[in-house]
């Protein structure tokens, strides 16, 4: 048994918490925590910096993207005009006529409006059978049904053109009719309608477009934009501005007896 006296609370070691001695000024981190914020604002710049770049390089990726998605949607909505004209054909035995006028020669209603309850417009074409009359038109002016729909565009607004002509699918003579067997140059080698993305038009209107019209809106086009051509036999074909004018009139016409070419030519995806 040891002989020495407890220790006593001065002799406990001190704690490494304990406040220092008066006259011993106390460390208050200053030159560290500077240190901590300057490597803090370099890493932002740093940052800040590389996400510009990495911004830069994918902009035109997010823009391409959006593009073929916009374009892929435009396509899809021409195949669904196609599909139908083609059922409008098998209720009719005959296209719809380029224009509907009265016994006085008014313009009631153009093809558009005739294939509507084809494209999921039956909403539609009820409000306007209703009096069947230009002004029945004016209350279904923004509301398109979808297939027509421009994208990004004012409410029933359409970037889909007829080519109309003496020798189109579509004439210019109101209330004629043309049947898939009038279609000489066969269904797959004419053109019947064009959709555009720098034109547009009401969805009720009978504005349509003459070969010369619709050619030259084509070659106005910026790259990378294209139109789109609805083929008789229902497919959809991407064209650009060096599209040939030869190869297009071949191709507008139902009964020239061409020969078609296709090259230049692609299928929409």
């Amino acid at each position: 048994m040891s002989n020495q006296p407890p220790q006593q609370p001065g002799q406990f070691p001190q704690s490494p918490y304990a406040a220092a001695p008066q006259g011993q000024p106390q460390s208050k981190g200053g030159s560290g925590t500077t240190t901590v914020l300057i490597i803090l604002g370099v890493l932002a710049v740093v940052m800040f910096m590389c996400g510009g770049v990495l911004l830069a390089l994918l902009l035109p990726a997010v823009g391409a993207a959006r593009t073929a998605a916009q374009r892929m949607s435009r396509s899809n909505n021409l195949k669904q005009v196609g599909l139908g004209i083609h059922n409008y054909h098998s209720a009719y035995k005959q296209l719809p006529f380029t224009v509907v006028t009265n016994t006085d020669g008014e313009e009631l209603a153009g093809w558009r409006i005739g294939i509507s309850p084809f494209v999921e417009g039956q909403r539609q074409w009820q409000t306007i059978i209703e009096d069947y009359t230009p002004a029945s038109r004016d209350l279904v002016r923004d509301d398109a049904p979808g297939a027509f729909q421009v994208i990004n565009g004012a409410p029933g607004e359409t970037g889909i053109f007829a080519i109309v002509g003496p020798n189109t699918a579509f004439p210019p003579t109101p209330n004629t009719a043309v049947k898939f067997r009038d279609i000489l140059d066969g269904l797959a080698n004419t053109v019947f309608a064009v959709e555009l993305p720098n034109r547009t038009t009401n969805w009720t209107t009978n504005e349509n477009l003459t070969p010369d019209e619709a050619y030259n809106a084509i070659q106005q086009l910026e790259p990378p934009e294209v139109a789109h051509f609805l083929m008789g036999d229902g497919a959809v074909i991407a064209v650009t501005p060096n599209l040939d004018r030869a190869l297009f009139d071949a191709l507008t016409t139902r009964d020239g007896k061409e020969q078609i070419n296709p090259g230049g030519l692609r299928l929409s995806p």
